[in-house]
């Protein structure tokens, strides 16, 4: 039972990218953290960009005629959680 539960606890440790030796740290893909790092700097160009006056207007905001029209939908949640669902007094 032990030899089992050694090569599931050795899969889990593979699975989880977690290198078996000290020194193959670096080695495969990227790590959690500089996609975080990657995702920060693209942001901050935009920003740069935006706020510099060099982002085109469709850029910056996303047209009126392209976004969906929640209204109908959120008044009528609203008007069945508001009517249908108070308890009796």
């Amino acid at each position: 039972m032990r030899k089992f539960t050694e090569d599931i606890d050795k899969a889990r440790v593979v699975h989880a990218g977690v290198p078996a030796r000290h020194d193959a740290v670096g080695e495969g893909t990227p790590q959690d953290g500089q996609v975080t790092v990657a995702f920060v700097a693209a942001a901050f160009i935009i920003n740069v960009i935006k706020y510099s006056g060099l982002l085109p207007a469709w850029l910056h905001r996303v047209p009126e005629t392209l976004a969906p029209d929640f209204a109908g939908v959120l008044d009528t949640i609203f008007n069945f959680v508001k009517d249908d669902l108070v308890c009796p007094p």
